[in-house]
């Protein structure tokens, strides 16, 4: 989590490269080391009989959706707005999956589970309604 919030901080700072140029070099420099990761590891099974047309779809789905897409958008507002102004939105990924989870699948969401969402969503509520009253107007930073 350490490392993944010094990562934000650091992607704020490359205003000049696109977001896109960001993604590639993250994909180009963390790729070989996962493979090797994949290499060291004691039980490792041959890959290529692993690869059937649906795990194909779905590392397309996963590189093009969860990577390409959702951090492009990511960065974007990380660049628009500022790592402090879009952190607490973070928060509201498990309540994503969740609804998701039940809309599109299928599955039960537990009483825990709402009660968790509830306090989330009541938390990030707080946390923008109290910034949104002490910090002067966005557009009075940006212009």
């Amino acid at each position: 989590t350490f490392m993944w919030a010094v990562g934000n901080i650091q992607i704020r700072k490359l205003k000049q490269l696109s977001v896109l140029s960001i993604q590639f070099w993250i994909a180009i420099i963390t790729a070989p080391l996962c493979f090797v990761a994949y290499l060291l590891q004691a039980d490792s099974t041959p890959i290529l009989p692993q690869f059937t047309i649906s795990i194909i779809l779905c590392l397309v789905y996963v590189v093009l959706c969860s990577s390409i897409l959702s951090y492009s958008l990511w960065y974007g507002l990380i660049h628009r707005h500022g790592m402090s102004r879009v952190a607490g939105f973070v928060l509201l990924q498990p309540l994503f999956t969740l609804t998701f989870g039940y809309l599109i699948l299928g599955e039960s969401l537990t009483l825990w589970q709402l009660i968790g969402s509830s306090i989330t969503l009541g938390g990030v509520y707080t946390y923008y309604q109290h910034h949104r009253i002490t910090e002067p107007s966005v557009i009075n930073k940006t212009h």
